[in-house]
């Protein structure tokens, strides 16, 4: 759910409750009167309060996006030393997914990011040989260069 049908959807739920709770006020101004020989008793004051504030905070962080995750696979962020290629011959998202699971299979590569729109890869890892993933690369179709950085 988006952000903008999340809000929504909270304001037709308050509009709503606000609603009938003023209908049920107009309709019953004295309240309702129950028979059942008991004494009815609510939950404190304070308790009902904070409840209501710890919702609030709640709903505040999630339609803020205070603890959404940056969908960076955690490896990412350490994954050792980040080197970029350029690629030759690549025209689609296929390319793209293929060029992708061959520089995965790669032993010693921990991340790879493929950019269709700049033709470059981003490798995150170590120990990689270089020549035989340009090789597995070149093998279906495209080629592979080190870049500037």
């Amino acid at each position: 759910m988006g952000r903008r049908t999340a809000l929504i959807y909270l304001a037709a739920v308050a509009g709503t409750a606000l609603a009938c709770g003023i209908t049920l006020n107009w309709i019953l101004p004295n309240g309702i009167e129950t028979h059942m020989g008991g004494e009815h008793t609510m939950l404190p004051g304070w308790f009902a309060s904070s409840c209501a504030v710890v919702l609030f905070i709640a709903l505040g962080a999630g339609i803020l996006g205070v603890w959404r995750k940056t969908g960076k696979h955690p490896v990412e962020h350490e994954a050792g030393p980040l080197t970029k290629f350029k690629v030759g011959g690549m025209t689609c998202e296929h390319c793209a997914g293929r060029i992708h699971s061959a520089l995965m299979a790669e032993q010693g590569v921990l991340s790879a990011h493929v950019s269709l729109a700049d033709g470059t890869v981003d490798v995150h890892g170590a120990g990689f040989d270089m020549e035989h993933m340009t090789k597995a690369v070149e093998k279906l179709g495209y080629s592979l260069t080190e870049s500037e950085r």
